[in-house]
C-alpha cells in the first residue's frame, strides 16, 4: 500500500491536530521547483522541501525574482510542533534587506521584525488556528489544505512582514482520479492544485497575478 499521499495530506494540514505521531518512513513528503509568473511573463523560480520532524513538519522555501534588477530573493523557514506551537523567519534580501520572525507558543504570538538600523518587536494572544504566511512564498500555503475527509478548513493568516491578519477559508474539490484543487476566499483569494499523491503542481493568486506551476523532471 502507498502511504506516501495520505502522509503528505496529514503533514500539510497539521497532523498533529490528531495527536497521531509522524510515520518516519517518510523522509521527504514533498519537493521541487516551482515556475513563477507574474502577469503571464516568466518572473523566477522557487525551491521548497517539506520534510517531517520528530515533533511535526518544516516547510522550507528559496525564492528568486530573476525579473528583477537586480534579482530580489525570499528565504523562508517553517516549523510546526503542534496546533499552538511554530516557529517562522523569513528574510528578503534586496535592498532594504530584511528579516521577520513570527513565534507562536504558550498562547502568545511574538513577531520581530529586523531592517538595516531598526528593530520592531510586538507580543499579542495567540490562538491555535494561526497560520503564518508569506503570500509571495506559494508553498507556506500548503499549511491551508484541509485535512483528509475534511470538505473545508477556516484559519487566520498572519503576515509577518506587515503584521496583517486575515480569515481564509479553504474548499476542496477532488477529482476523479484523486486529484485536489483547493479554493482560497476571504483575506486571500486562489487556487492550489494537487496532484493525486497529494504534492504541490500549481497555484494561482489572482490579485497578485501571480501563477507558480511545477517544474516536472
Amino acid at each position: 500500500m502507498n502511504r506516501r499521499p495520505l502522509l503528505l495530506s496529514r503533514a500539510l494540514c497539521l497532523l498533529w491536530l490528531l495527536r497521531a505521531p509522524l510515520a518516519l518512513d517518510a523522509q521527504v513528503y514533498d519537493q521541487g521547483v516551482m515556475t513563477i509568473r507574474i502577469g503571464g511573463a516568466e518572473a523566477g523560480l522557487e525551491k521548497f522541501s517539506v520534510v517531517p520532524t520528530t515533533d511535526g513538519v518544516r516547510i522550507v522555501s528559496d525564492v528568486t525574482f530573476t525579473a528583477a534588477r537586480p534579482p530580489l530573493t525570499f528565504a523562508l523557514s517553517l516549523e510546526r510542533f503542534s496546533p499552538a506551537d511554530f516557529a517562522f523567519q523569513f528574510r528578503r534580501s534586496a535592498a532594504p534587506s530584511a528579516q521577520y520572525f513570527a513565534i507562536l507558543g504558550k498562547g502568545r504570538l511574538t513577531l520581530r521584525r529586523i531592517e538595516v538600523g531598526a528593530e520592531q518587536a510586538s507580543e499579542s494572544r495567540g490562538t491555535p488556528d494561526l497560520v503564518p504566511l508569506a503570500d509571495s512564498v506559494v508553498a507556506s500555503l500548503l499549511q491551508l489544505v484541509p485535512m483528509p475527509g475534511e470538505a473545508e478548513r477556516t484559519v487566520t493568516g498572519i503576515f509577518p512582514q506587515g503584521g496583517r491578519r486575515a480569515r481564509i477559508v479553504a474548499v476542496r474539490s477532488t477529482g476523479a482520479d484523486g486529484s485536489a484543487r483547493i479554493a482560497l476566499t476571504g483575506g486571500l483569494e486562489g487556487v492550489l492544485e494537487l496532484a493525486p499523491d497529494g504534492t504541490l503542481l500549481r497555484v494561482t493568486l489572482p490579485a497578485l497575478q501571480l501563477e507558480a506551476e511545477r517544474q516536472q523532471p
